[in-house]
């Protein structure tokens, strides 16, 4: 390579013999061009030691010259003199304004891509602009303010009606989309104009015609960058992921799966930032994106082992999509395929595998297949339910996964919900492996621990009085049922609590609820905003006081369960459901036996609170008893 002072001289001879041809309309204008073309290509423009001594003047003109080839070489100088951030101060600073000139001229020879050497002349006035907008606001704001933005979407357009066949045709494409990105990366405020102008469509059908092949990887790639930052300016109540656009995106999957991480990480990042739609779920997984997702993880898990960065974010990229295509009804049943469909069957060997991460993204999608009763009664007479308990069983202590735990525990919280299921998964030993975690595990997974075991509980006798009869148990609940920083383990232990009672129906089991302090959490039920809670505290403490009430009274009275019922009649004692207030007045028909809590209910204001239920003409089969209990209330 010359020293710079030899190019400078070289150049500037090459632009002396130009300034002479342009004068005297010569024939030799093309190949000057060329030359100098050719020069700075092979010194480079950053060799130029003044871009000042490029005739950007001189060249300008010739925009204006009658051959498209001349015009092409032309535009072709500028983008390379665009490459410099000298060169771009420098075009952007021209007047009158370069940028103008140039947006005029794509205009006009874009009209018409057929005419022999227009599409190249717009392929190479889409390279000056853009370059010219490289990581530059002032070369951003010249092409906008000249209209660069409107008329390049009407170029993109007519680009795209080539399709594949025409010679450019790819490259073109290519360019535009440069220039696009270039132009509006940095300029957020244009985003929203640019998807008003049709901007996200016409992307979308780059995609489609680029998405091919790997010729496509530099298109696609910058395309998918652009398509990221638009669609974010989309409100939440627009479809833009439609069936075909979703079809697109995993065909680009398809095709540069081995050959480009970045465009895989667009794609996954897009379509896990909206597929929150149900309708995007449904095409995904239509697609075929589940079975593709599986094959890519199969291939890169050496890599994932090996704790590969960019592996490991595309491989949680992949997994997390997987389980959130699964939440969706529609999907979830398509792709369990009677229990024979691929997708759900890799779920299965993931369960079994020796990585955490796999095993924790199976046992989530075999939990969202958990979530109809015919899928959990098929997968527990496969015995899914047994792999769930022995892979928990080795992972039950306080250092392991928890993300893995919680999974578990939500998908056996699934499966043991049909009634069918329940003493399979009693006998398999759930209360073995479960009940030992009370005492180790954080909030979020006793959350679903104290869940699944509510779920056990129910209709199960010997199971209810089991868990009745652990103090250790009980003692904890009493503890999770104050956990202000949790409102759901405070619910659910409460809950778990009132189901032990119910369906142990075991005065073994209420005494040593009463002997745990276990009352008071049921006690504060009875305030709770959830009618289904009060109902089951109501029915709790019925049965409790039926069996045990000379231990219970005492418990029951510091509790201040006389006030609290009376609270609850008079808030809802006029709009709660019939089977409800028979509850609450069962409770009241239980604590009068007690002289202690027959003086607390009177002086409570129970008698007026049910006074109050005379106004209820549903309920008048129940009038015989309200007044029975008002009497009972007076005498005392």
């Amino acid at each position: 390579m010359a020293v710079p002072s030899d190019v400078a001289l070289s150049l500037q001879t090459k632009i002396d013999e130009l300034k002479v041809a342009i004068e005297n309309k010569s024939d030799n204008v093309l190949r000057i061009v060329e030359d100098i073309l050719s020069f700075i290509k092979e010194n480079g423009i950053e060799s130029v030691p003044d871009v000042s001594i490029v005739p950007c003047v001189e060249l300008v003109l010739l925009l204006r010259w009658t051959s498209n080839d001349v015009v092409a070489a032309v535009a072709n100088v500028l983008a390379e003199v665009a490459k410099s951030a000298a060169g771009r101060e420098r075009l952007a600073t021209l007047q009158p304004p370069i940028a103008q000139q140039l947006v005029n001229l794509l205009q006009q020879k874009s009209s018409d891509l057929s005419v022999s050497g227009n599409l190249a002349v717009v392929t190479q006035v889409c390279r000056a602009l853009g370059n010219m907008c490289y990581e530059s606001e002032l070369g951003q704001a010249c092409v906008l303010d000249a209209e660069g933005l409107e008329v390049l979407l009407s170029v993109l357009e007519r680009a795209i009606l080539l399709g594949n066949d025409a010679s450019g045709a790819r490259t073109l494409r290519s360019v535009i989309i440069g220039f696009l990105l270039n132009l509006t990366i940095s300029q957020p405020e244009k985003h929203q104009k640019l998807v008003t102008l049709g901007g996200i469509g016409l992307l979308c059908k780059v995609l489609e015609l680029d998405c091919q092949t790997e010729d496509g990887c530099n298109t696609t790639n910058h395309t998918m960058v652009i398509l990221g930052y638009l669609i974010d300016q989309v409100s939440a109540s627009e479809t833009v992921l439609t069936e075909k656009v979703c079809q697109t995106l995993v065909q680009v999957l398809v095709t540069f799966s081995a050959s480009s991480a970045e465009i895989c990480e667009s794609v996954l990042e897009l379509l896990q930032n909206h597929a929150e739609d149900d309708g995007v779920k449904q095409s995904l997984a239509q697609h075929g994106l589940c079975q593709l997702l599986i094959g890519l993880v199969e291939k890169h898990r050496p890599l994932i082992d090996e704790s590969d960065e960019e592996t490991r974010h595309l491989f949680k990229l992949a997994t997390d999509l997987i389980v959130i295509i699964l939440n969706e009804d529609t999907s979830m049943a398509m792709l369990y395929g009677d229990g024979k469909g691929e997708v759900y069957v890799n779920m299965l060997q993931w369960v079994n595998t020796d990585n955490t991460d796999l095993q924790t993204t199976g046992v989530l999608a075999l939990g969202n297949f958990a979530r109809c009763d015919l899928h959990c009664i098929k997968m527990v007479e496969s015995g899914v339910h047994e792999d769930f308990l022995l892979l928990l069983k080795k992972h039950n202590g306080q250092e392991d996964d928890i993300r893995l735990q919680h999974a578990l525990l939500s998908a056996l919280r699934n499966l043991a919900i049909p009634a069918a299921n329940k003493a399979a998964i009693l006998k398999a030993g759930a209360l073995d492996v479960l009940t030992p975690m009370i005492n180790i595990c954080t909030l979020t997974v006793a959350f679903k621990l104290l869940a699944t075991l509510r779920m056990l509980v129910d209709g199960q006798d010997q199971a209810a009085e089991e868990l009745g009869q652990n103090s250790q148990l009980l003692r904890k609940l009493v503890e999770y049922s104050s956990a202000d920083c949790h409102a759901g383990v405070q619910a659910e232990s409460s809950r778990l609590l009132a189901w032990i009672i119910k369906n142990s129906r075991s005065k073994d089991v209420g005494a040593a609820v009463v002997q745990c302090s276990a009352l008071s959490p049921l006690v504060s039920m009875l305030c709770s905003e959830h009618a289904v809670m009060r109902n089951e505290a109501l029915l709790a403490l019925t049965l409790v006081s039926s069996t045990n009430l000379p231990v219970a009274e005492q418990s029951l009275a510091d509790s201040k369960v006389c006030a609290k019922v009376a609270d609850l009649l008079t808030q809802h004692g006029t709009s709660m459901e019939k089977p409800m207030l028979c509850n609450a007045l069962a409770l009241l028909g239980k604590l009068v036996l007690s002289d202690t809590l027959a003086k607390d209910l009177a002086q409570s204001g129970v008698h007026e609170s049910l006074t109050g239920l005379s106004t209820r003409k549903d309920i008048s089969d129940l009038n015989e008893l309200v007044d029975k209990l008002s009497s009972a209330l007076k005498t005392s």
